[in-house]
């Protein structure tokens, strides 16, 4: 699972534009560019090392992965999408300050506990679910 998820990450942010309608992708391509030129977010690694992100590209990231949950024929295992969506509501929280119903706070805390049970979540994703335990208590 883990080379799954090393996968995911490394995908290219444009894989995400081809999931969304027209007037949509060009907002979220012109997220990708600053002053005309490609911002260096390259992939999803990128995107989740940034502090801050870009709200609506990270917003958008955690869309995508709500409708893969829900989704039967979806691509990806269940488990990656659930990073995915969990890693994309923490940054919003933690970096881009968004926040957080009660309801919701608790909600993304069991998710961060799943996550971190998770024997092949390594690197920076753990780091990220690391940090957001200790913010979330």
């Amino acid at each position: 699972m883990g080379a799954v998820l090393r996968l995911q990450l490394a995908a290219p942010i444009f894989s995400l534009l081809e999931e969304f309608e027209p007037e949509k992708a060009a907002r979220l391509e012109a997220v990708l560019a600053v002053d005309g030129h490609f911002s260096g977010i390259g992939c999803f690694a990128d995107l989740f090392h940034l502090s801050p992100p870009p709200r609506e590209l990270l917003s958008s990231t955690k869309d995508l992965a709500r409708s893969q949950l829900a989704n039967p024929q979806a691509m990806l295992p269940r488990e990656i999408t659930l990073v995915l969506f969990y890693a994309s509501l923490l940054l919003l929280h933690l970096r881009c300050y968004e926040p957080l119903s009660s309801l919701n706070r608790g909600a993304l805390f069991k998710g961060v506990q799943w996550a971190l049970e998770q024997s092949w979540l390594d690197g920076e994703a753990r780091r990220l679910f690391e940090e957001g335990q200790r913010r979330l208590k």
